[in-house]
């Protein structure tokens, strides 16, 4: 599992470290922060979905109810698919935009076969979210967003935060060199594919 690695290779002799969970969705099916948790971590899930939000407050975690971008800006449209998918609701697919080339890898007709709720929410950068949790340094961040990574990259300063690992999603091979050159231009090396809970590209940064 991609806990399992990142902990064994990056974060064996840190005790209590601190990871951010962009694109959470909830506590328990394919969460990525749940293990770090229960270790004793402390744990920043951003989400926008309001089911989502609410499982985490219901079980005490700290959760911030916002999607995640390169700007801040409120009442900002979200596309939520409501049907269950390949038995995960909600986590697949649904964004600020829902991408279409993502959707035709599940469907033939892409978004046209998917039954989408628009709600409204806030958009923040992940800095500003950062700042309202107090977060002075972070060990950990791994974002899923699907699709638009890069776009919650480019509202976050590593060089403030200095995560040692940043895990980003990304579902199509032709764009991994895209994700790569970004990545080292902002002082991050790639270290490995790690394909057990989706497709995730692990960059680190051997300075931190």
């Amino acid at each position: 599992m991609l806990h399992s690695y990142l902990k064994g290779k990056f974060f064996n002799e840190i005790e209590s470290g601190l990871m951010v969970e962009v694109g959470s969705a909830g506590p328990e099916f394919l969460s990525q922060s749940k293990p770090f948790r229960e270790i004793g971590w402390r744990c920043v899930c951003i989400d926008p979905n309001p089911e989502f939000v609410k499982m985490h407050r219901d079980v005490q975690n700290e959760i911030y109810e916002y999607a995640c971008s390169y700007e801040d800006k409120d009442d900002v449209n979200f596309e939520m698919v409501t049907q269950p998918i390949n038995g995960i609701t909600y986590e697949s697919f649904s964004s600020l935009e829902i991408s279409e080339r993502l959707a035709l890898t599940g469907y033939s007709n892409g978004k046209k076969d998917l039954s989408i709720n628009t709600i409204k929410v806030n958009v923040r950068k992940l800095d500003t979210i950062l700042e309202e949790a107090k977060v002075s340094k972070v060990d950990y961040v791994i974002v899923d967003v699907e699709g638009w990574e890069l776009n919650v990259m480019k509202g976050f300063t590593p060089s403030k935060y200095q995560p040692k690992v940043i895990v980003l999603e990304n579902a199509f091979a032709d764009t991994y060199q895209e994700f790569n050159v970004y990545m080292s231009n902002i002082g991050y090396e790639f270290d490995s594919f790690d394909s057990t809970t989706g497709p995730n590209l692990v960059y680190f940064n051997k300075n931190y």
